[in-house]
């Protein structure tokens, strides 16, 4: 019996010196029933005729051109549209698979019969492989521990049907966009399955990252993470809002204002004060985070405790200013 079609979706950006092993990754897996959608994002170098040039050796391969620039969030939602397989994996164009990669995750997705399957994955760097072990084999139910789940789509198996029943959809147009998507994922899934093979490998040595690229029209990468964090809470909110939780939340929320330059500050505190008020969250929760945060001032230099502290005072003046317990 023929096994089911994976469609294997990549986006696609002036990836020339990694993408013939990501692609060759994706060909060359022990499940052969495999759709490779390559969504070039209109690169400037020798990728696209890379990927014409392997289509005519194996016709899995498909390819989609954007008419502009969009970044990698729509790129992978118009290889969801394009799919014509019964699972959706992802991979980014300057990573690989492991050989049994697919035959693993589409294993356990038919014998736990769950919308999706995680794996853990290994990190790439300096001619180094580190196993990046998040999950343990089990067959969990979602709950509040789902929002500190790894955000990259990568390393997942996931039903197509799922997805587009659901309106799942990767947000566009600027950083951290897979949040969206896992979120809205985890929202809508009732269990999921964890799986402890190390089945992905996630090249940190390219500079010229897709991950590292900005789409948020000039505005700093973790003021972006701000609105990314309201999106993803109301997604919750909406679909399993007991699955919420606000010290994971305010801490992502925290963690992105203090980072952000002097001249972004006040207004991401301005953005976050009004989306903690309309959590109704307590001074008690914030100090939880607060916390925290004074652990890790420990193990830094003076020079950013003094820094931080400042930022610390002022989030904490704005976010209660009025507040009453």
């Amino acid at each position: 019996m023929k096994q089911p079609k994976i469609s294997v979706i990549v986006p696609v950006y002036n990836a020339e010196a990694w993408l013939q092993k990501a692609i060759d990754s994706c060909l060359k897996q022990t499940y052969a029933n495999i759709e490779l959608i390559c969504v070039d994002d209109c690169s400037t170098d020798n990728s696209t005729n890379l990927i014409k040039n392997m289509q005519k050796k194996d016709q899995r391969i498909v390819l989609l051109e954007n008419k502009n620039n969009v970044g990698p969030g729509s790129s992978r939602n118009a290889g969801i549209d394009a799919a014509t397989g019964e699972y959706v994996a992802f991979i980014d164009n300057d990573d690989h698979y492991e050989p049994a990669a697919m035959q693993t995750l589409y294993d356990l997705i038919t014998k736990y019969q769950t919308p999706a399957v995680f794996a853990n994955w290994f990190v790439d760097k300096d001619g180094k492989q580190s196993p990046r072990n998040w999950y343990v084999d089990k067959l969990y139910t979602v709950d509040k521990e789902a929002c500190a789940f790894f955000i990259s789509p990568w390393g997942k198996l996931i039903k197509t049907d799922f997805i587009r029943q659901n309106n799942i959809r990767f947000g566009e147009g600027f950083v951290a966009e897979d949040r969206i998507f896992q979120i809205s994922l985890l929202s809508h899934a009732d269990k999921i399955y964890l799986c402890s093979q190390n089945l992905y490998h996630w090249n940190r040595n390219n500079e010229s990252s897709i991950t590292k690229t900005n789409f948020n029209k000039g505005e700093p990468r973790d003021f972006a993470y701000i609105k990314v964090a309201e999106k993803c809470i109301n997604i919750i909110r909406q679909n399993k809002p007991e699955i919420f939780n606000p010290e994971y939340e305010i801490h992502a929320l925290y963690e992105s204002c203090c980072r952000l330059p002097w001249s972004y500050f006040r207004r991401g505190c301005s953005e976050i004060a009004r989306i903690i008020q309309e959590w109704n969250v307590s001074k008690a929760d914030f100090k939880k985070v607060q916390n925290r945060k004074r652990y890790e001032l420990l193990k830094s230099n003076a020079w950013i405790r003094i820094f931080i502290k400042a930022k610390i005072k002022c989030l904490k003046r704005r976010l209660f200013k009025g507040h009453k317990d």
